[in-house]
């Protein structure tokens, strides 16, 4: 606990000046090695280039802290950082402040579920109510939690990567995973006995944004006019495409049934994102 106050006060007294003169923009630091935070972070440099014929140059400084998402968005409030990546909901909002663009075309609404080897029960699974009548590994804290609850769907409360290990138990019968993630996560945990189910996919309606805090009115107008102008030029689709997990995700939705769930989290203005970026997000090609 004192190493991790040290590191909090030793950030806030260097950059406090650059902070203040809009030369350092403090990010927290993601899940180590997976490729997506890499490509989170070049997108958020194109975002801060792509204004500096109007603001100043920044360089972003990752404070590497290892918590959870709910703390990484109290730490908005408490100046720790400038900027937080999470899912969205209407509470959030209230918070703290959406840049209400979806930052991976939408694709963190997709969950492909990770299966036993060879239960047959999923070999044609395709429709939702065969799986109210199983169990689902999922980290209690999360949103997905309850958007599962929500329809009809028995949740099982795990950790990330102790959802692997409960269905390796068999103490659960499916774990959703979004399609950004899964084949990453499953190569981790080196378990031979799971598998991602397939024929099926999950989707309901989740967008991941970018965070400021309420008070850092020049931070979020910034943010929201850099997407609108890597957006207009193409980049934000240049570089979305050049991702291997993002070329990975679209061959593992091809040819999927489209299992739709409810969300009940109002999202707010997050949820007319989806609405105004629709020229952005991934759409799966029909069966």
């Amino acid at each position: 606990m004192k190493a991790v106050l040290f590191a909090l006060l030793s950030y806030m007294l260097i950059s406090s000046h650059a902070r203040a003169t809009g030369e350092e923009l403090l990010i927290p630091s993601l899940t180590a090695g997976h490729p997506v935070n890499s490509f989170l972070q070049q997108q958020l440099n194109d975002v801060l280039s792509a204004t500096e014929d109007d603001y100043p140059s920044v360089r972003t400084i990752p404070v590497k802290i290892d918590v959870a998402e709910e703390r990484h968005l109290r730490n908005l409030n408490l100046g720790i950082t400038d900027v937080v990546w999470a899912l969205c909901s209407e509470e959030r909002n209230r918070e703290y402040t959406p840049i209400a663009v979806p930052l991976m075309a939408g694709l963190f609404g997709y969950r492909l579920n990770v299966v036993r080897n060879n239960d047959p029960r999923f070999d044609a699974l395709s429709t939702l109510e065969p799986l109210q009548n199983m169990i689902a590994a999922q980290a209690g804290r999360w949103l997905d939690a309850g958007i599962l609850r929500h329809n009809g769907i028995t949740v099982l409360d795990t950790g990330r990567y102790a959802g692997y290990r409960a269905i390796h138990r068999s103490l659960a019968d499916f774990y959703p995973r979004s399609v950004t993630e899964i084949e990453y996560e499953i190569a981790g945990v080196g378990l031979d006995s799971v598998q991602i189910a397939p024929l099926h996919a999950l989707h309901y309606p989740m967008v991941y944004v970018l965070y400021v805090s309420k008070t850092n009115h020049q931070l979020a107008k910034r943010l929201r006019s850099g997407f609108q102008r890597i957006i207009d030029s193409g980049r934000y689709t240049e570089l979305l495409q050049q991702q291997p997990w993002y070329q990975s995700s679209r061959q593992l939705m091809a040819g999927r049934a489209l299992i739709r769930l409810t969300n009940p989290n109002n999202m707010g203005e997050c949820a007319t994102a989806l609405r105004d970026y629709s020229q952005i997000l991934y759409t799966p090609a029909p069966n």
